[in-house]
């Protein structure tokens, strides 16, 4: 639904221009005399030729205005100010984006039906490629099969702010732990899903209707998460008067969300409120496109290509058909001037003696019928007499669908910022090429991904589940009341120098600090290398550059475990192999590398000694034959 505002000109001339009145004017003294009656001036003194063009214009009936707000939207007539291409009295432009007047239309404004677009865009996944395409490739590469915790804390605020001291194996039994949280199925607040596959919904959802609700709830010591699709969040009636409901999402004065109404079997709506009692985050949306101001419901993802995508698949399917229509087999019986004009197929029509009385055998034509139509698997057609037959050709296939298919496909990927190469996963170009567009995919990953899955999901859920297991004792940090036991009303005073100080740590600032605790990062499975050898060599020359850390490194190239875990990994394996002799080759490569390597310098360094002796006996015979030289001019 969208709001229809007409455009209106507003033709007031300067004085050059003609005066256009749809009310004839008879007597113009009278005329300026009303003018000047209705702007309270004195008869006597002379009216301005601006304000006369102005006052003899004519100004349109308004209509009655209308405002409607409905379930499907809202609509009101009443036009707003005018921006179209129009002239005041000093002819000033208004200027709307349009040089020529009409040639963009009318202004209109979209009041966006959340509902219809969302089921539209469902539509689409359900039933074209493109759009399951486009949605998949994202989904794939944002999250493939789970993101990894690094927990790194903000160690310099924790020591001199709370004098919380974090080492490593601290941080590493946190990833442990939040590891085996992940992987089990009791994430999900039906014991059916584990986090990833939790996130791979919200990503789906949320890209195809625009948002979708998460959930948090503590059950039997577990932090569990549900997922309502975001079409269930309707209706509503504020409980505060200040408050207001759009959509099923009441907020504040302020724009902030206070509560989200859901549907339920029953036909009622249940209010979920935002935060708990403790002030803490417990219901949130997760957005894919909210980028309006003032808009509090999301915006799918493929909203500007919906009818796009629609129409592609209608003429991609048309093609598919009159390919299969042109290419059945078109079977014709003719007849000549001394036939019958019987049809001979239906050869179940056999006069049958029986006694002389003749019968008809109707499974025999049955199954005639049904053997030539497996053999021709096409059309049959008996003639009548002296009656032929021309068929149409409709020259399918096309042959050039396939370049108008990826012509408008390749514009459609790039809205969602995906290559064409990616998206039909076929890589034809050079390895610069394929590179570069894996790499600019990749920039394009890391938005979604932060948006979606790591701001919508991962990230609040382990800041709740670090506060649960400190509570529950698992984790043991020095000085954490000194953070938890902050509350917003928690003032101190203290009087120093005979002035007293209030020191006052609100719940914003309870969260930074928070914060700091929680501080992390999700590492995602890598887009896979074109050419993993190049991939290899350019990571190792980082390292040995000084650029980049061994465990930078492994998390570029798509390691699955850290460095401390390979590296013990790799021990373990050596030992175990000199246990049982087995050669090592990855040190006799080194061993041979370097072997080479010094075999290498010390032939360089005899190639140039010889160089040296050369070029040493070379001077000396030229100085030897220089001397005999002079000698013999002597002589003579």
């Amino acid at each position: 639904m969208f709001k229809l505002f007409k455009s209106k000109l507003i033709a007031k001339e300067t004085i050059n221009q003609p005066i256009v009145n749809t009310q004839p004017v008879t007597n113009t003294e009278k005329l300026e005399e009303n003018i000047v009656q209705a702007n309270n001036t004195d008869p006597t003194n002379s009216i301005q030729p601006s304000t006369l063009n102005t006052q003899r214009l004519t100004t349109p009936p308004q209509p009655t205005p209308i405002n409607y707000n409905g379930y499907y939207g809202s609509y009101s007539n009443t036009p707003p100010q005018p921006t179209s291409l129009s002239y005041n009295t000093y002819g000033n432009l208004h200027f709307d984006g349009q040089k020529n007047f009409k040639s963009l239309g009318l202004p209109l404004t979209y009041d966006i039906d959340y509902y219809g677009m969302a089921n539209r865009a469902w539509n689409l996944y359900l039933t074209t490629d493109i759009t399951k395409i486009v949605i998949d490739r994202l989904t794939q590469f944002a999250v493939g099969d789970g993101l990894k915790l690094q927990y790194e804390p903000d160690k310099t605020i924790l020591k001199k702010k709370y004098n919380i001291n974090i080492d490593t194996d601290f941080t590493k039994y946190v990833e442990s732990i939040w590891g085996i949280y992940c992987n089990s199925k009791y994430v999900s607040n039906n014991n059916q899903s584990d986090i990833h596959t939790i996130a791979i919904t919200v990503m789906i959802n949320t890209l195809l209707c625009g948002d979708c609700l998460i959930i948090r709830r503590v059950k039997d010591g577990i932090v569990k998460l549900q997922v309502i699709d975001g079409r269930d969040v309707c209706g509503g009636i504020p409980t505060n008067t200040n408050n207001k409901v759009i959509d099923g999402v009441e907020i504040n004065q302020n724009g902030e969300h206070v509560a989200y109404y859901v549907a339920t079997e029953n036909g009622t709506n249940e209010r979920i409120t935002a935060k708990d009692s403790k002030g803490n985050t417990q219901a949130w949306l997760v957005y894919a496109n909210n980028s309006r101001i003032s808009q509090v419901r999301g915006v799918s993802s493929i909203c500007s290509i919906i009818q796009k995508i629609d129409q592609l698949s209608k003429y991609t399917e048309n093609e598919v058909i009159a390919s299969e229509v042109n290419s059945k087999l078109a079977t014709v019986i003719e007849h000549t001037d001394q036939s019958d004009g019987k049809n001979p197929i239906l050869v179940g029509r056999e006069l049958i003696k029986n006694n002389g009385i003749p019968t008809y055998n109707p499974e025999l034509e049955t199954d005639t019928k049904e053997a030539i139509l497996k053999l021709t698997n096409g059309l049959l057609i008996n003639l009548g007499v002296g009656k032929t037959m021309k068929s149409f050709d409709t020259k399918r296939p096309n042959v050039n669908f396939e370049a108008f298919l990826d012509a408008n496909a390749k514009y459609i990927f790039a809205s969602q910022s995906i290559p064409f190469e990616i998206a039909v996963m076929l890589f034809s170009n050079n390895f610069s090429a394929s590179r570069a567009a894996l790499k600019m995919f990749e920039m394009t990953l890391k938005i979604i991904r932060k948006n979606i899955a790591i701001d919508g999901i991962y990230k609040p859920t382990f800041k709740t589940f670090f506060l649960l297991e400190n509570l529950k004792g698992n984790l043991d940090i020095n000085n954490f009341d000194k953070i938890r036991n902050c509350t917003k009303n928690n003032t101190q005073t203290s009087t120093q120098n005979n002035q007293q100080q209030i020191n006052t740590q609100t719940n914003a600032e309870i969260q930074i600090d928070m914060n700091a605790l929680n501080k992390c990062r999700f590492i995602s499975p890598p887009i896979p290398h074109v050419d993993p050898l190049k991939e290899v060599n350019a990571v190792v020359e980082k390292i040995n550059n000084n650029l980049s850390t061994r465990e930078e490194a492994m998390e570029e190239l798509g390691n699955s475990t850290d460095f401390d875990s390979t590296i013990e990994r790799i021990d373990t394996e050596n030992q175990l192999m000199k246990k049982y002799g087995i050669v090592n080759n990855t040190e006799d490569n080194v061993e041979n590398k370097n072997t080479n390597k010094n075999s290498a310098n010390e032939d360089e360094d005899g190639e140039e000694n010889k160089e040296k002796d050369e070029e040493k006996s070379t001077k000396n015979q030229n100085r030897k034959a220089t001397k005999t030289s002079k000698k013999a001019e002597k002589n003579e």
